[in-house]
């Protein structure tokens, strides 16, 4: 379902998408989630000490920060300076909860930056998507009654995948008032809106 942008106007949600969007667009979805992980990881987890382009720190970027491009992912309402405050999924859940929560899905396995213990079953670039998923669906139990409305950008989507393990989930979150804006990444270069059927 695609949510119409005008129910939560007042948190800049339609501003907030264009400034992603632009960012994507400008230097890619991987530089850009790049940027936006930053912080400690949640609890449970550590960060992982390597990755297939070698050792990397927790948000310790190959590049320079976007901002001293001026670049600014979140647009200036949610960047560093400005007035708005958003939650950002994966990230330190030791924060105060806001309105307006921002979950990030990037399957590239150089981005999984967080040790999970990996179930050998299943290929990991799903294990991450689902880890992704249950730590967003544990931020709204977190901070329900404060999370009005939640974007989701993802690169990959697998309508059977989200169906059978979040789709119930997040239908019973919609129906408590919760909107969900998805927004699929297409050639790691593109953002464009998403509908899920959520009911």
């Amino acid at each position: 379902m695609e949510e119409d942008l005008s129910e939560n106007r007042g948190l800049g949600i339609g501003e907030l998408l264009d400034a992603l969007g632009q960012a994507i667009d400008d230097v890619g979805f991987d530089e850009v989630y790049d940027d936006l992980m930053t912080g400690k990881p949640p609890e449970g987890c550590d960060a992982q000490r390597e990755t297939d382009l070698g050792p990397i720190g927790l948000g310790l970027g190959r590049t320079p920060r976007l901002a001293e491009k001026g670049i600014y992912p979140l647009g200036h309402r949610y960047s560093p300076g400005g007035n708005g405050h958003l939650n950002i999924i994966p990230g330190d859940q030791k924060v105060a909860c806001t309105p307006l929560a921002l979950t990030l899905v990037n399957s590239r396995d150089r981005f999984h930056r967080f040790r999970i213990d990996w179930d050998h079953e299943d290929d990991r670039v799903v294990q991450w998507r689902r880890w992704v998923f249950t730590s967003m669906k544990a931020h709204l139990v977190n901070c329900a009654g404060t999370v009005r409305a939640m974007v989701v950008v993802l690169d990959h989507w697998d309508t059977r995948e989200f169906e059978r393990e979040h789709a119930a989930e997040l239908s019973a979150w919609r129906q408590r008032g919760v909107r969900f804006y998805f927004q699929l990444v297409t050639r790691r270069r593109s953002l464009s809106p998403l509908w899920v059927n959520l009911k």
